[in-house]
């Protein structure tokens, strides 16, 4: 609910009578409730009946299926079972829907109406390869995830999309590169209730990345191809920067580094020197060295590979200008960089209106 946006959603509907710190603190209690029942129901079937709990979505559409048949009056616990799971899921598709049908109304200025119906239709088109992925277009090629493509789709919203999407949730709200810690401060405490203090911003900003960070590495089920992935992305990154600097000099104008890119550098740095000493340990703390400077590494890297991509497109955003259709300047003095550049034009349209 937080890493696609749908708390978003469903708190821009609330009333301002009651502060978002204490409706949240609510939440996470009943939502914790419920997930505890469910665990002391769920798994003490499967280790009664020698299932395994971490099957994924097989578990739920072949497994218990399979548990309720060896029950006593296992139709009636059945039925009630996938009676009440067809109302969460009722309960989430609302949530999930009301997301993409806001930003459809939002981003195209169309009606609720027509909104709905577009993304009834291109959701229902999309649906079909989980519905057909377990019969007719099965694939082997989906193993490594689990099996089907449905396995493959909840690795992707499961351990990429959400962690991640809750990252850059976060991040937008407590730094100035996004919405900023004083306007949310101010949004958050509105109303009665819990209050945001300011000695939670140290935590939110610097703390809480890092576990999400460790979560999304720590969980062990990213393929290797994924850190393929994340490695062309850093070399992109560096080859469309290099590609500015390189037209910005024929203009002229230097390009500066700026401060996240400086962080992007010290982050890969580290991961490098760490997964490098994590490869060459020997002797009899090799066992703890390795999976300490292995898991190093890996925390770095990812964060690393996250400012490397906030950074380029931050300083794509912020030096556009180099790409305006200019002739070269042809001069003997030093170059200036785009801010001594931007203040002189800033002056010149002064003077020139003056």
């Amino acid at each position: 609910s937080l890493g696609i946006g749908a708390m978003s959603i469903f708190g821009s509907y609330i009333d301002k009578e009651h502060s978002l710190l204490g409706e949240s603190v609510r939440i996470v209690i009943l939502d914790t409730f419920v997930a505890i029942t469910a665990g002391l129901i769920i798994f003490p079937a499967c280790f009664t009946y020698g299932v395994d709990q971490t099957s994924g979505p097989s578990l739920i559409f072949i497994t218990l299926p399979n548990i309720f048949a060896n029950m006593a009056l296992g139709r009636l616990w059945g039925t009630l079972f996938f009676l009440f799971m067809a109302f969460a899921a009722l309960s989430t598709v609302l949530a999930v829907f009301e997301n993409i049908i806001c930003c459809g109304m939002e981003l195209t200025g169309c009606s609720r109406k027509k909104s709905s119906l577009v993304n009834l239709v291109l959701i229902t088109a999309l649906s079909l390869p989980c519905v057909l992925g377990y019969n007719l277009w099965a694939w082997d090629g989906f193993a490594v995830f689990g099996g089907a493509v449905l396995d493959f789709e909840d690795f992707l919203v499961s351990n990429l999309f959400l962690p991640l999407g809750s990252l850059v949730y976060l991040l937008f709200c407590v730094t100035r590169y996004g919405w900023g810690w004083d306007n949310y401060k101010k949004e958050v405490n509105t109303g009665s209730g819990l209050k945001m203090q300011d000695w939670m911003r140290g935590y939110l900003t610097y703390v809480l990345p890092v576990i999400v960070l460790f979560i999304f590495v720590g969980g062990g089920t990213l393929p290797g191809w994924y850190n393929q992935i994340i490695a062309g992305v850093i070399i992109s990154r560096e080859i469309i920067i290099t590609a500015f600097r390189i037209i910005a000099v024929q203009k002229n104008v230097v390009l500066a580094a700026d401060k996240l890119g400086k962080i992007k550098t010290t982050f890969l740095d580290i991961g490098l020197i760490a997964l490098t000493m994590s490869t060459i340990q020997t002797g009899e703390i090799a066992g703890k060295a390795f999976y300490f400077f292995d898991w190093l590494g890996q925390i770095t890297y990812y964060i690393g590979a996250f400012f490397a991509i906030v950074s380029g497109v931050n300083y794509v955003l912020k030096n556009k200008q180099v790409l305006a259709d200019k002739e070269p300047v042809e001069t003997d003095l030093p170059a200036k960089t785009l801010s001594e550049t931007e203040k002189e034009n800033d002056v010149e349209e002064v003077v020139h209106n003056d």
